[in-house]
């Protein structure tokens, strides 16, 4: 009776773990679908700095909150001057633990500059580490986008190199055809925080 038990148990137990992997492989998959067909001019490392903002959070440790003011004001100023076309707020990777806020929250008055740089700031503190390694998570998406037909622009030319940024942790920029295509100026902020701090302001505004 006890080895029945435990066979029906291992099992129920793999049933679980297949399924949850299927769920894991379908999100990372829609993910995909929803960036390359928002953002056709995505190269493959754009699609990894989503999925590495997810992992790791802003990328960043805040020393001087007042820099991070003057710096968000510089960057009102360049985006007056060629307005994003991004949304307003978008998340990043697959899980939904990161959320996008465009600049233009606060150009178009949604938010105050005191409200994004405060929830960005208070989003720059480390998150452990989701599902293994950022190497492991990296190939999840890569195992994902070698069964698509739809890949990201130099998918093939960046390939091996990001693998090899995703094994030392390393951070990269958006690809100069993404930020020409759509000038993107944004803070990643956790999203428990901005569903409490910022997105009841920017629906209630735009509701208006």
């Amino acid at each position: 009776m006890k080895r029945h038990l435990v066979a029906i148990l291992s099992v129920c137990s793999g049933v679980l773990f297949f399924a949850s992997c299927n769920r894991e492989t379908s999100a990372i998959r829609y993910a995909l679908e929803q960036q390359l067909e928002q953002y056709p001019q995505s190269h493959l490392q754009d699609v990894y700095k989503s999925f590495y903002q997810e992992y790791f959070g802003s990328e960043h440790l805040i020393s001087d909150t007042s820099a991070v003011q003057r710096y968000l004001r510089y960057e009102l100023s360049v985006l007056a001057e060629d307005s994003s076309s991004c949304p307003y707020f978008e998340t990043v990777g697959s899980r939904g633990t990161c959320v996008r806020v465009s600049l233009r929250c606060v150009a178009d008055g949604l938010l105050t500059e005191q409200q994004l740089c405060q929830a960005f700031i208070e989003s720059a503190q480390p998150q452990g580490a989701i599902g293994g390694t950022w190497e492991q998570r990296w190939q999840q998406v890569i195992d994902v986008l070698e069964k698509t037909e739809h890949k990201p622009v130099d998918w093939e030319a960046e390939k091996k190199l990001l693998v090899e940024c995703s094994r030392q942790n390393a951070a990269v920029h958006h690809s100069d055809d993404y930020r020409m295509a759509y000038n993107p100026h944004y803070r990643i902020v956790k999203s428990e925080l901005f569903e409490r701090d910022l997105k009841p302001f920017i629906c209630r505004q735009r509701r208006r």
